[in-house]
C-alpha cells in the first residue's frame, strides 16, 4: 500500500534504502558507547550507489530512512 509513495519519496530524494541489520546496529551503538558518545549512524547508505544495486540484485532485505540535513533542523508535518 505504502510502496507507491515511498517510491516517490526516494525518487524525489527524500529517502534512502537502509540495509543495515539490527546486529550492525547494535555493533555501532556498542562502538559509541565504548568512545563515550551517542549512537550516532554513519550515513553509509545515505550515499551509496553500486553496493545499493548489488543488494538489491541479491535481494537483501531494506527499510527507508529519511535523508536528513547534516546542519539545521528537519521538520516533518506527519498526516497520519
Amino acid at each position: 500500500m505504502y510502496k507507491q509513495y515511498f517510491e516517490k519519496l526516494l525518487e524525489s530524494g527524500h529517502v534512502y534504502r537502509f540495509f543495515c541489520s539490527n546486529e550492525g546496529l547494535e555493533k555501532m551503538k556498542e562502538i559509541g558507547e565504548l568512545k563515550k558518545l551517542p549512537p550516532v549512524y554513519s550515513g553509509k547508505w545515505a550515499t551509496a550507489t553500486d553496493e545499493v544495486q548489488e543488494k538489491l540484485a541479491k535481494g537483501t532485505p531494506y527499510t527507508y530512512r529519511f535523508c536528513v540535513p547534516k546542519e539545521g533542523s528537519l521538520k516533518i508535518n506527519d498526516l497520519i
